[in-house]
């Protein structure tokens, strides 16, 4: 089963992805950046400190489908023309709608928030 690993306070260690995984601050998406049930733990100072850098997670930020053997992340943003703060992969950005096949290791950046992608 493919997944997210997260090292990160307001999120947990390990997201199952589902064939469908939508990625962004809006509550609903599949995948929230904050996981806003752990961020709701976190101290004021904590939460404040963090703020910065979760909202260059767009509410809308990324699609990770998931195809029988295959995996891919595609930049899609808020009205659809790419997340203001990108998505990288392996430290190279995509391109607003482009498809970019995902491998078990891939080191994947929504804005400034980094997860590993694991295919099982």
């Amino acid at each position: 089963m493919a997944r997210l690993l997260f090292n990160l306070p307001f999120m947990r260690k390990e997201y199952l992805l589902e064939e469908e995984t939508s990625v962004g601050r809006l509550p609903g998406n599949t995948l929230t950046i904050p996981d806003y049930e752990l961020f709701s733990l976190l101290s004021r100072e904590l939460q404040q400190e963090h703020y910065k850098t979760l909202k260059k997670v767009s509410r809308k930020h990324a699609k990770i489908s998931i195809r029988s053997e295959e995996a891919y992340i595609v930049d899609i943003g808020n009205s659809g023309s790419g997340s203001t703060f990108g998505t990288f992969v392996n430290k190279n950005r995509l391109m607003p709608g482009e498809k970019c096949f995902l491998q078990d290791g891939d080191s994947i950046v929504f804005g400034f928030i980094e997860a590993i992608f694991k295919e099982h």
